[in-house]
């Protein structure tokens, strides 16, 4: 994760003399790594790559590797940080001892979503990938489009759209306009 924050910020948001910086902090909780750069005007935003580009992919692995991840602004230019939770674990008293596994953290950011179509209960994809293999083939490049043409701040309602999309539901209109509602709520536009 520091080399894709890092590699990102030499690609887009160095300028030349200025240097970028790499900082990793230890809480109780996690491990957060960030990434500062001086391009403020530039914010990264998650989007799909073509099998033949070469870059592209790289938020969208810190995304789903972290279990958090996002931007701040800074008086001058822009930290972008991503955190894992810590797993902490007692020392053994003696090194011989053998140490179990910690369990599995999990891998996505998002938890599985459940709605009920037609009064049965179905899984609502949730990721970019996800959400994309549940489209119907036509209207993939018109989701892929979306997806690359949102900001860091319209990401997730894109996201909660296109999820509405890939899962056909008489009331999805209604649950459409609630969640539009709750997005213009939630950026203090009424």
């Amino acid at each position: 994760m520091v080399s894709e924050l890092g590699g990102n910020a030499v690609l887009h948001g160095s300028l030349r003399d200025r240097l970028f910086r790499v900082e990793l902090t230890l809480t109780e909780d996690a491990v957060r790594i960030s990434v500062s750069d001086p391009k403020g005007e530039l914010l990264p935003s998650p989007r799909i790559a073509t099998p033949d580009d070469m870059f592209g992919r790289g938020l969208l692995i810190v995304r789903e590797v972290a279990d958090r991840w996002g931007v701040s602004e800074l008086a001058v230019g822009k930290s972008v940080w991503c955190e894992l939770d810590a797993v902490r674990q007692a020392a053994p008293a003696d090194y011989r001892d053998v140490i179990e596994a910690p369990p599995p953290r999990r891998m996505t950011v998002a938890e599985p979503l459940k709605t009920f179509v037609g009064g049965v209960e179905v899984e609502v994809p949730n990721s970019i990938p996800d959400i994309r293999a549940a489209l119907p083939e036509e209207r993939r490049d018109e989701f892929d489009q979306a997806i690359s043409e949102a900001g860091v701040h319209e990401i997730h309602a894109v996201m909660r759209h296109w999820m509405l999309e890939a899962v056909p539901d008489p009331e999805a209109e209604k649950l459409l306009e609630r969640l539009a509602a709750d997005e213009a709520e939630r950026r203090g536009v009424a």
